[in-house]
């Protein structure tokens, strides 16, 4: 988990995969092409066809306590 001014961040793929919106196979996978294309996760995971854009935006607005 990385901190934001003292907030605990959880990782997206972590996020995503709790929710039920993508299996531990499919962030094991995603997770194996970031190592090779050095791409953020949510942009290979909606390339995947694994989540659409706007669970991304959800995601990550909730992530960072910023409503979108």
């Amino acid at each position: 988990m990385k901190s934001l001014l003292g907030i605990e961040i959880r990782p997206l793929g972590e996020l995503l995969r709790d929710r039920g919106l993508i299996s531990e196979e499919d962030l094991k996978n995603a997770l194996a092409l970031q190592q090779e294309r050095r791409e953020k996760l949510g942009r290979i995971l909606i390339d995947l066809g694994y989540v659409a854009e706007r669970d991304v935006v959800a995601i990550l607005s909730e992530q960072l306590r910023m409503p979108i």
